[in-house]
């Protein structure tokens, strides 16, 4: 995740990586400023595009498998219920977490805790 926003990028300070995953390769501060300059990045994580869904279309399905069945508004509150849930266990903001789960709806939800 880039710490600046667009606006404080342009013929500004360079954006960086707040929490870096060793052994990643990431590109320029400068590569980085152009692409969210021309629009390529968003200054915005998957999580707040979710919420953003969720308040526009909080009926429509997300998700529609044998299984089960989740509109945008459940996901969303079923992911923040996961983040909830991590946080009493001790974890903080910018903690990594690994676990090990099939093709699911609940796998989905876990990876955009």
């Amino acid at each position: 995740m880039r710490a600046e926003t667009a606006d404080r990028v342009q013929g500004e300070a360079a954006p960086r990586i707040l929490n870096p995953i060793e052994g990643v390769t990431y590109c320029s501060d400068a590569d980085a400023a152009a692409y969210i300059r021309a629009g390529a990045w968003i200054d915005k994580t998957v999580g707040d595009a979710l919420r953003i869904t969720a308040g526009t279309y909080p009926q429509r399905h997300i998700f529609v498998s044998d299984e089960r069945s989740i509109t945008f508004a459940e996901f969303d509150e079923e992911t923040d219920r996961l983040g909830a849930a991590l946080l009493d266990l001790g974890l903080v903001a910018g903690d990594r977490a690994i676990f090990q789960m099939g093709t699911t709806v609940e796998t989905t939800i876990a990876l955009l805790e």
